[in-house]
């Protein structure tokens, strides 16, 4: 009673020397447990989810988590996006040079806003039937290698998940998720600067 778990996963990449990588994973609580009442529809659940949060990470190259933001429900992967960049902006002091997210970060407005923030190299795949001109673009090696990249990303949730309770939240309610995801950050980010040659 009272513990939430996750439910969806899904990957964005920022590093202090350019790259940016984030990801959205999804808590879903009982009834009762916190104060948002609204229902959700998980992408791949066949059943509403109640009373959920999503989580947005952001993780450098060196597999550290640079930036967090949980919300409540289940906001559109895309909308978290802008947020992401000027928490990366704020800690760091630039844009990062390089951005690879999945397809649910992948819009025309986020390529446009990416480029007017200064990310150089813009790596979200879109959904549908693409133009060749968006084909090409997709096509290019740097836009692959960073996708490579960001698919490395799905070791970092499994670890979350694992190693760092991510599965689920022991804490009620969104300030309790806040916590309980904070600390599973920072444990796994010492732990990281201590295996660190």
């Amino acid at each position: 009673m009272g513990k939430q778990r996750t439910q969806e996963t899904k990957p964005v990449h920022s590093d202090p020397t350019g790259g940016m990588l984030g990801y959205a994973l999804r808590f879903d609580s009982p009834p009762g447990s916190c104060e948002e009442g609204r229902h959700a529809l998980a992408a791949g659940l066949k059943a509403p989810t109640e009373f959920g949060y999503k989580v947005m990470l952001q993780e450098a190259e060196e597999l550290f988590i640079t930036g967090y933001e949980v919300h409540r429900g289940n906001p559109q992967d895309a909308s978290l996006l802008p947020a992401a960049v000027d928490r990366h902006k704020r800690v760091f002091g630039h844009a990062p040079e390089r951005l690879a997210a999945d397809r649910g970060f992948g819009t025309p407005t986020n390529d446009r806003l990416l480029s007017e923030s200064g990310v150089k190299r813009i790596s979200l795949p879109r959904s549908g039937k693409l133009s060749p001109t968006r084909q090409a673009y997709q096509r290019q090696r740097w836009f692959r290698n960073l996708q490579r990249w960001r698919a490395g990303g799905e070791g970092t949730i499994s670890l979350l998940k694992r190693k760092y309770g991510l599965r689920r939240s022991r804490l009620r309610g969104h300030r309790g998720v806040r916590c309980w995801v904070a600390g599973a950050i920072w444990a796994h980010n010492l732990n990281r600067l201590a295996t660190m040659g």
